[in-house]
């Protein structure tokens, strides 16, 4: 009895990647909101400072994937994608 291997659909591992990407920016939009509602909560100078690193560490976080979605759009030359929209956080 000959069983037969049944060929996987090709995956796009750049279209993939790119999902990934997309997912962690919505992730990182929302640590941003949450890091912005809990330094206006804090009142200590010390974990002001501390709060405003973490906001600069995310913004560069979030500026990484969003050039990184930017550069594949860019090479496979689909303009209608969502990343048209995408927006550096101020």
């Amino acid at each position: 009895m000959l069983l037969r291997r049944e060929t996987a659909p090709a995956v796009d591992k750049g279209a993939q990647m790119r999902k990934e990407w997309m997912a962690e920016l919505k992730r990182l939009q929302a640590r941003l909101e949450q890091n912005e509602r809990y330094f206006n909560m804090i009142c200590d100078f010390d974990m002001t400072e501390a709060n405003i690193h973490e906001r600069n560490a995310l913004q560069m976080r979030y500026r990484y994937y969003l050039n990184k979605i930017r550069e594949y759009d860019r090479t496979h030359r689909q303009p209608e994608r969502e990343s048209t929209a995408l927006m550096m956080v101020p």
